[in-house]
């Protein structure tokens, strides 16, 4: 591990800890949050914690303004993922055939309504196998606890510190 990934770890870890002393702040401070350290990667010359970036793919399926997938693209490209966003309310046949041509490592995806449930199923079962699905979007969870792993869900990320935690453990194959 190179020394200037070594500092953005540390720099996400705390960042990790700070948030779970004082409870996750608002949107705007973690967007404050996220240009900060965008701008302290950049002037510091860090390019992310991997010495091959991996690749993501984002989207939504029933989330119109897509504020939450803004949020994790920004601490994605922070960790040095190359993020493609295919943008907002996307049908599963674009985002498979994304998927499928350019087998990025992840998937991110917003889901806010049951009625996308099919959809998210549809998508966990034909990207590639070593694509993993990460999804985000509040509680689907709570009314069907079984659709993660109906869809193939890698990671529920309730909140853009599970996602941090995840990409700080995340190694690309």
């Amino acid at each position: 591990m190179n020394p200037s990934s070594v500092l953005l770890r540390e720099k996400l870890s705390g960042l990790l800890e700070q948030w779970q002393v004082g409870g996750l702040p608002s949107r705007y401070e973690i967007e404050s949050t996220a240009l900060e350290l965008l701008e302290w990667k950049q002037t510091a010359g860090i390019s992310g914690l991997w010495n091959q970036p991996p690749s993501m793919i984002t989207a939504t399926l029933d989330d119109a303004l897509g504020k939450g997938i803004e949020i994790i693209q920004m601490f994605a490209e922070i960790a040095g993922i190359n993020v493609t966003p295919l943008g907002i309310m996307q049908s599963p046949e674009t985002i498979v055939t994304e998927c499928n041509k350019r087998l990025p490592h992840l998937l991110g995806l917003t889901v806010l309504r049951s009625d996308a449930y099919e959809d998210l199923e549809y998508i966990g079962h034909n990207i590639p196998p070593n694509t993993l699905l990460i999804v985000g979007g509040g509680p689907f969870l709570q009314s069907d606890p079984e659709l993660a792993v109906r869809a193939k869900v890698h990671l529920v990320a309730n909140d853009v510190a599970a996602f941090i935690r995840f990409i700080l453990d995340f190694k690309p194959p």
